[in-house]
This record gives C-alpha cells, sequence and structure tokens, in this order.
C-alpha cells in the first residue's frame, strides 16, 4: 500500500520508517492481520471463494467511499522509535496520506471499530465470525476457510481503524452516550450479541422496502448511533420521532417499550469496562446503580481508600538482584526469565488497632501490607454491618470464587459488597498509579476491566495477594513483602486496560505487557527506560497494537537476544577526559520494537540503531536490571546495595577525567561490534574499586565512549557491556554530568576497564 501525498507519491521510508519497522507494520513472519495489509488480504478472501462484494452487501449506498477517504485518511497515528507519531500533510496542503480502501473493507472497519467499543474480545469473536458465515453462505465449500481465517481480518480491521482514529471516536461516542444515560456504563452483555447479529444482517442484507429495525434495548439502539457518526448511511429515532423518517433511507428506532427497570438494573451488572479518567479516578464510581445517595457514599468510600495510600506513604519500589526470582525447587529459572520484582513499602507513626478474633478474615485477604490506617479504614466500613452480615462476607473472602459464588451471597448483601468493592478499587488505583505512565493515550482515561458487585475481582485480589514473599534484607533483620512483576502487571492490565480474565491467565513470569481494550506494557519495551527514575514503570497505549508482537491471547513476551561480536580496537586516539567535547551533536539512538525474527516472530526484541545501523538487539527486561545496577552505584543507602560494592566519589571522578583513556565513538559500535579494551597481562592490576578500574600505568587499557546527552545511546552501550549480571572481566563506570540536569542528562560518558583476576 503506498503512503501519498494530494501530489507526488511517498511510501513509509520517507516518514523515517526503516526496513524492519515497516515488516513490523506489515506484519511479517506473524500470524496477525494488520492496516497495511487488511484492503489486500479482503481481496484475496473474495477471489479465494469466487464470490462477488454486490452479492454479499446486498444493501446499496450503505457508505460513500470518497467521503470517508476524505475523512478518516488525513492522518494516520502509529508507533515510531518507541513514540506515538502522526502522518498527516503540511498544514498549507489538505489531502489523504494513504491509498483508498475498497468498499467492503472500509464497512468492516467501522462495523469492527464500533463492536470492538461495545463488547469484550470473546464476544466481538463471536459476532464477526457468525457475521461472516452469514453474508458468505452461498460460498459452502469455503465456509471453514471463513472460519479459520476470519480472527486475522478481524485484526486488519481493527487496525485499521485504530490508526485512523476510527476506533477513537466510537470510544469517544460511547462514552458521552453513557454520560446521557442512554445506556448503561460498559461493555454490552454476552446475552445481547444475538440482538446485534441480528442488526448487522439487516443493514447489509435487508431488502429495498425493509427499512425499519425496532429495538427495545439502549445498548442496540447507541450502537447503531456509533455506526451512524462513523459514516454509515442509517438514520436513529425514537418511536415518538417516526414522522421524521426518511423514504429510502434505513432507520434504527428506539421503542418506547423499554425493559422494566430491574432488568436493566440486572444488566448494569454484568457489565465490564469502566471508564476510568486518570485525572480524577474516583468517577468511575459515578454511575454505580442506586441512586444519587447511593453513590456519593460509595465515591466516598473510594477517595478514602485513595488518601490512605498517602497517609501510610504505600508505593512500590522496584528492586532485582542476581538471585531473584529466587530458584525454585525443582523449577529452574532460566537466565533470560530474570525480571524485577516490587517491594511494598509504608511509612506510618500509627500503630494497628486492635481485633476480636475473627475480624481480621476481610482485610488479610485483600491488602498487599496491613498498614495501620489501611486495617482502620476497612474495620470501620466493616463494624457498621450487623454481625451476621459480617460473618457471611468473612466466610466468601476466605474461600475461593466458583462461578456461581455470587448467588451464594444475599441481594441483602449487596449493599456491603458495594461498599468493599469502592475502598479497594480505590486503594489498588492509588497504589498502581505512579506505576503507570499514560504520556501516550490520546484521552486520559484507563479502562477497567471489572463490574458492579464483582466478585470474580474479589478474587483477583486475593490471588494477588497470596502471590507476595518474603524477602531477607542484605541490611536489615527483618522481612519485607515481594511481588514479581508479572503479578503487578496482571493487576493493573486488568484495572488500567480491561484485559479479560481469560487472558490474564496466560501472564507468566517475564511477560512483557497483555493487550486488552488498551495496551499496557513495560516501559522498556519502547526504548522508555534511560534514567533509573524510569525503572519498573508500565506504558499504557491505546495506538493500533499490531505493531507489537504478541500471542494471540495478547500476551507480549521476549524473544532470544544473541551475543555480539567482540572486537578489539586496532589505532588508539588516546585523550583525557577533561579534554573531550562530551556533549558533541552526535545524534542519540534509536528504539524500535522488531519480532525475534529467528525464533519465534510472535515474541519481540528491543532494538538499537545509530542513523539506521543496527547496534544491539536485546530482551526488553535487560534494559531495567542494568539500570537497577546503576540505582545500586548512585545511592549508597539503597538496602539492596551490597555490604562491599564501593562508592563513586567526586574525588574519584576528578581523577578519573585527568586519565588518558581510548576514544571510542558511538560509529565504533555500527553492525554490533562490542569493543574491548586491549589485554596485556602485566599492564593491569586487579581491581577492587570503580576507582582503581583505571590504573595509573598501561591506559590505553580503558575505553572511554562519550554518550553525553544521548540517553539511549547511553543506555544501550551500559547494556552492550553489562548483560544479564555484569561482566566480571570488565569494569564500566557512569561518569555522572556535571550539574544535575534533566534526568536525560546525568551522564558524559561510559568508561570501560578491563579487570583481571
Amino acid at each position: 500500500m503506498a503512503v501519498s501525498f494530494a501530489r507526488g507519491s511517498l511510501n513509509l521510508a520517507n516518514w523515517g520508517f526503516g526496513a524492519g519497522d515497516i515488516a513490523v507494520i506489515a506484519g511479517a513472519g506473524r500470524s496477525v492481520g494488520t492496516w497495511l495489509l487488511a484492503n489486500a488480504k479482503d481481496r484475496g478472501l473474495f477471489e479465494f471463494l469466487k464470490v462477488d462484494k454486490e452479492n454479499v452487501i446486498l444493501r446499496t449506498g450503505l457508505i460513500d467511499v470518497g467521503q470517508l477517504h476524505k475523512r478518516w485518511d488525513t492522518k494516520l497515528v502509529l508507533l515510531k522509535n518507541g513514540r506515538r507519531f502522526e502522518m498527516h500533510t503540511p498544514h498549507k496542503i489538505r489531502g489523504v496520506v494513504v491509498e483508498n480502501m475498497d468498499s467492503f473493507t472500509w464497512l468492516m472497519s467501522l462495523i469492527t471499530a464500533s463492536l470492538d467499543t461495545v463488547l469484550t474480545w470473546r464476544d466481538l469473536l463471536s459476532v464477526v465470525t457468525d457475521f461472516m458465515l452469514n453474508i458468505f453462505q452461498e460460498a459452502t465449500s469455503g465456509l471453514d476457510y471463513v472460519r479459520h481465517e476470519v480472527i486475522h481480518h478481524i485484526q486488519g480491521w481493527q487496525s485499521a481503524a485504530s490508526v485512523r482514529g476510527i476506533s477513537l471516536k466510537a470510544r469517544e461516542t460511547w462514552e458521552l452516550l453513557a454520560a446521557k444515560n442512554m445506556h448503561w456504563p460498559g461493555m454490552i452483555p454476552s446475552n445481547d450479541r444475538g440482538e446485534l447479529l441480528r442488526l448487522l444482517i439487516w443493514i447489509v442484507a435487508g431488502g429495498k422496502t425493509d427499512l425499519h429495525f425496532f429495538t427495545t434495548s439502549g445498548d442496540i439502539y447507541c450502537f447503531a448511533i456509533i455506526l451512524q457518526e462513523l459514516g454509515v448511511e442509517l438514520l436513529t429515532d425514537t418511536e415518538v420521532a417516526g414522522s421524521c423518517f426518511h423514504e429510502g433511507r434505513i432507520h434504527v428506532v428506539k421503542s418506547r417499550h423499554a425493559a422494566p427497570p430491574e432488568n436493566e438494573k440486572q444488566q448494569a451488572v454484568r457489565r465490564r469496562g469502566m471508564r476510568v479518567p486518570l485525572d480524577a479516578m474516583e468517577e468511575c464510581i459515578s454511575l454505580w446503580p442506586g441512586g444519587r445517595r447511593v453513590t456519593n457514599d460509595l465515591r466516598l468510600i473510594f477517595e478514602d481508600g485513595m488518601k490512605i495510600c498517602s497517609e501510610d506513604q504505600l508505593q512500590f519500589i522496584p528492586f532485582y538482584n542476581s538471585d531473584n526470582p529466587y530458584q525454585i525447587t525443582g523449577s529452574p529459572w532460566d537466565e533470560e526469565d530474570a525480571d524485577l520484582s516490587y517491594q511494598i513499602s509504608f511509612k506510618s507513626e500509627k500503630s494497628l488497632p486492635r481485633v476480636s478474633s475473627g475480624s481480621d478474615k476481610i482485610y488479610r485477604n485483600i491488602l498487599p501490607v496491613e498498614s495501620p490506617s489501611a486495617v482502620r479504614g476497612l474495620l470501620q466500613i466493616c463494624h457498621q454491618w450487623p454481625a451476621e452480615s459480617y460473618e457471611l462476607l468473612a466466610a466468601f473472602f476466605e474461600s475461593d470464587y466458583s462461578s456461581d459464588g455470587r448467588h451464594n451471597l444475599s441481594p441483602d448483601l449487596d449493599d456491603y459488597v458495594a461498599q468493599v468493592q469502592s475502598f479497594v478499587l480505590g486503594y489498588y488505583y492509588a497504589l498502581l498509579r505512579p506505576l503507570i505512565n499514560s504520556s501516550q493515550l490520546s484521552i486520559n482515561e484507563a479502562c477497567g476491566g471489572w463490574r458492579w458487585y464483582d466478585m470474580e475481582f474479589f478474587q483477583l485480589i486475593k490471588d494477588f495477594v497470596r502471590s507476595r514473599h518474603h524477602r531477607k534484607i542484605q541490611k536489615g533483620k527483618t522481612n519485607v513483602y515481594m511481588f514479581f512483576r508479572s503479578n503487578v502487571l496482571k493487576l493493573a492490565a486488568f484495572l488500567f486496560a480491561a484485559v479479560d480474565l481469560d487472558s490474564l491467565r496466560s501472564v507468566k513470569q517475564g511477560t512483557l505487557g497483555v493487550i486488552g481494550k488498551l495496551s499496557i506494557v513495560n516501559s522498556s519495551v519502547l526504548g522508555e527506560v534511560n534514567h533509573y527514575s524510569h525503572i519498573g514503570k508500565f506504558h499504557l497505549l491505546d495506538i493500533d497494537s499490531t505493531c507489537i508482537p504478541s500471542s494471540t491471547e495478547g500476551i507480549i513476551s521476549a524473544g532470544r537476544s544473541k551475543p555480539r561480536e567482540v572486537e578489539i580496537p586496532q589505532s588508539l586516539d588516546r585523550r583525557k577526559l577533561a579534554e573531550l567535547n562530551l556533549c558533541g551533536n552526535t545524534s542519540d539512538f534509536t528504539t524500535h520494537i522488531e519480532p525475534d525474527w529467528d525464533k519465534n516472530a510472535q515474541t519481540c526484541l528491543l532494538t538499537f540503531r545509530h542513523n539506521g545501523r543496527i547496534i544491539h538487539r536485546v530482551n526488553p527486561r535487560q534494559v531495567d536490571i542494568v539500570w537497577w545496577r546503576e540505582v545500586l552505584r548512585s545511592d549508597p543507602t539503597n538496602i539492596w546495595r551490597p555490604v562491599d560494592d564501593p562508592e563513586l566519589t567526586d574525588e574519584s571522578v576528578t581523577e578519573i577525567l585527568t586519565q588518558e583513556m581510548t576514544l571510542v565513538s558511538l560509529n565504533e559500535f555500527h553492525g554490533g561490534k562490542k569493543i574491548f579494551p586491549k589485554f596485556s597481562d602485566d599492564s593491569i592490576a586487579h581491581v577492587r574499586s570503580l576507582v582503581s578500574a583505571l590504573p595509573q600505568q598501561g591506559n590505553e587499557q580503558c575505553l572511554v565512549i562519550p554518550t553525553g546527552n544521548l540517553p539511549k545511546a547511553l543506555t544501550c552501550i551500559k547494556l552492550l557491556y553489562e548483560g544479564w549480571h555484569g561482566d566480571d572481566k570488565l569494569h564500566v563506570l557512569t561518569i555522572p554530568a556535571d550539574d544535575e540536569g534533566t534526568p536525560e542528562q546525568i551522564c558524559q560518558a561510559i568508561v570501560v576497564a578491563l579487570a583481571q583476576k
């Protein structure tokens, strides 16, 4: 597919995308559909089935391809170098940036974007599969092919809608209709799939005289409004406005005979996918069913849960060392399965309240650590309940949830369940929010996978609390609570990206991210860990997810990186560090998400390039680990710092700056080479500290690599030399900047010296 302005023709390379980037966008080597090939894939489907479009989409005039092209093809939003990137024509040139699509691909992209907004992934797959089998029913010999290929077509339509902003418009429309009380918040329940299918079949295959579709469902009516807003030529009316019908146009009509209120409340309880404004997260409770008084009370409880994290100074602190995760008997961890963990920390001058026997059954199952304010807050809620109700709920929290567990609790307990859920939601949203980077979202909103009175949500919380483990602090006498990053990711994916529970079960040690209604990934996947303040963070994304290799369940996993070729420099350009311009005009490295082409294209590697040339491919988790070692070097008070690890002082830096060393430019690393110091047995002594890594004699053995103000170059060079656990043959020293500067200006250069044992 060519990418073009109104005049002339451009391809993706003209927008700064390299060959590897284009291969990823096109889904090369992966079992995935993308926007770049969606149109061609649909054409191939019709050719394979030997079917004409006119025999599939019987109703004419549903869309105006020319108008859709002018409306949606003027801007594309892609992921480039780990950042959100908009492709659009210059301001003075109004035109499209991509070739037009066929009418079938346009229609299916609009329908899929609408369904993706209102349904879970499994329900969407079910509805679109049934829809495709229905419209292609005349091609009986090819229905099995359709059934097996439909998932890749859906991915292509989702991708086409996402890069054009169609999906964002569908989401905005759905949320606006909820704000107008035209439908309950969240996604449409699974038992309405049949009505959605009936609507879609009527839209594409209805007869010339079949111009009206009547529904009593607010959800179906609002879904039709989304289609209308995106560009499908249909009208939506209420039955009262029936006299305004336009002859020849199809109408979706909302009947006055709505469902009874009690049925409406049951629908509300079953709905997942709650809007969570990240600047005012308490608003996610505002539409809880039950009236204004109930929602006001629950919102206050949610806010209390959030405040407790501040009062007790609760936080997740990332950490790593060489035996993390610890070896489990009979199940040794591979080196490349290594990942960060989080220590949960709190500071409080208060003491834990005294509780009677059995009063701890609720809070010990839902709090990751029993901090004083959190325990008091939960007890204040629970102590207002009748004793019998408390015992029933305590028994539930002590047991595991089953699919029919909701019915074991009397509806009389709903108010108490709502109070606990509101408190726990506020608590965990406040606890996890500092780990979430939302800077690349189009709208600063998350999507929660929970629903009202959600017993499965409580089970997820209980499983999270049970996953904690104890670890001994090397410099202390007490244990601390730790959580593997995969378990924190699982909870964050549910609360912020609405990842469904089935997909969460596939998250395992080392998982890099998950794709749900939004995508949540380790920041290192995007190359956005270039300072120790970035360690352990997650990025929330609402861009086209097909640009990140993943499994069919939406699980993002790491590939296997190859060792780098070692090269010893022949010519020596010896300089003193103090004489060098360490903050030159050299461009920084770029980072790219690429599949592991050699072993498994459904997994990904982080690729560093300089001026388009390959430097290094790494497992993204390694980025966090390398920067964690920088934390230990820079902070002598860190509780995880090894006792015998030397400290880099100002005097040490001054001494280093006076030494002559071999200068290695960044260009020397092109092609993925690892430059190694020249070795001489009698020129270097055994080194025990960072300063003595620069010997007084034989300084040609020390390499200096200027990386000033180039954060990604700094990260990549550290990765080349330090690896997973460091290289015991080398000492790698980061020279700090003269002043504090910005977080990205923390380093002037890297010094690499040979250490002989």
